[in-house]
């Protein structure tokens, strides 16, 4: 039998906050994500009673990706958003985007729409600070 002489490299192994400390959430993003799972909630049923199985399976999805965003964000805040090489951190470049259109479809798929305001108009705007002149 083969002894493992070799040493494992460290750059193999992952090692920014979110995959080091998956188990751990701060305390902050826990009271973020259980008042935004109750909002969502209020938004879409009222009571969770009223979710159907899908909905609910769903929105807890929607949860832990949003936890992992926060985590993310927490993590960058810290440490900023260049690594030591001088290059974009890893889990902006490859996860962060993923993340976040992750969150986007299930929030939709969930029900939740895009909140829109009364879209800008600028031609009035213009009308109204100079005139109708042209």
């Amino acid at each position: 039998m083969k002894t493992k002489d070799k040493k494992r490299k460290k750059s193999a192994i992952i090692r920014h906050g979110v995959y080091a400390q998956r188990d751990k959430l701060p305390a902050q993003v826990k009271r973020e994500a259980n008042l935004v799972r109750d909002r969502i909630i209020d938004d879409i049923a009222g009571e969770e009673d009223k979710l159907s199985g899908a909905e609910l399976m769903l929105l807890d999805r929607a949860i832990n990706v949003y936890a992992v965003i926060r985590k993310i964000e927490l993590h960058i805040a810290r440490h900023g958003i260049i690594n030591a090489e001088d290059k974009l951190h890893p889990i902006l470049s490859n996860n962060y985007i993923t993340y976040v259109n992750s969150l986007r479809l299930i929030l939709r798929e969930i029900g939740i729409k895009r909140a829109r305001d009364d879209q800008f108009d600028v031609l009035a705007y213009v009308k109204e600070k100079y005139g109708d002149d042209k």
